[in-house]
């Protein structure tokens, strides 16, 4: 697992990033933080396959479909 799936990974249920993938609502320093760390690959169409940690749940998605979200 490369960097960019362990943040992708760590996106929780409404969208944001949290210091734990465990806390129900995002934190909105930790969501800036990981969007910063996120931005030089938004323009990128490569997608990811990885576990959400939140959910459990099998995803594949581009770094701007999680940012988007967020």
């Amino acid at each position: 697992e490369g960097l960019l799936e362990k943040i992708l990974s760590s996106q929780i249920k409404d969208g944001g990033f949290n210091l734990t993938s465990i806390d129900p609502q995002s934190d909105v320093d930790m969501t800036a933080m990981a969007l910063q760390a996120l931005a030089p690959y938004y323009n990128s169409e490569k997608t990811y396959r990885y576990v959400q940690q939140g959910t459990k749940q099998d995803q594949v998605k581009s770094v701007r479909q999680v940012v988007d979200e967020a």
